[in-house]
């Protein structure tokens, strides 16, 4: 049996006027805007606020910053001013053979981290008081 497999499935879908379904819509809710403007029959009031209504309408239907959708590109600035700013470095173990990493659980973790941070705390403290037993002239 051959069954045809479709091959440009990243590629939307052309609706109307060789737009997709979402670029439509995002023109159909600037020209809601726009209308709710026009209805409230003032003039500078449609022209301050309805211009800035059709950059944002045009921007997301046609604007793809770096290959993203407009909409993409705002929600990953949102997200990126608002979520905590965190980097943790996990070290790569290497193993020999066919040996598996054995995996520590978080409480062996934390011990061990404060482990090595007393010991790191403690030998700077000694090269400090060495250091002010040396120059010391009692």
């Amino acid at each position: 049996m051959n069954f045809n497999v479709p091959q440009y499935i990243e590629v939307e879908d052309k609706i109307a006027f060789q737009l997709t379904l979402k670029q439509l819509g995002w023109l159909a809710l600037g020209g809601v805007g726009l209308f709710f403007l026009w209805q409230l029959d003032s003039t500078p009031a449609l022209i301050i606020i309805g211009f800035p209504i059709v950059l944002l309408s045009l921007a997301f239907t046609f604007y793809k910053p770096a290959g993203m959708t407009f909409m993409q590109f705002t929600l990953n600035g949102i997200f990126y001013l608002f979520k905590p700013k965190v980097l943790t470095w996990h070290r790569e173990v290497k193993t020999q053979g066919n040996r598996k990493p054995r995996k520590l659980t978080e409480k062996k973790q934390k011990a061990s981290i404060n482990r090595y941070v007393k010991e790191k705390t403690l030998k700077s403290s000694k090269s400090l008081a060495d250091l002010l037993d040396k120059n010391s002239k009692i």
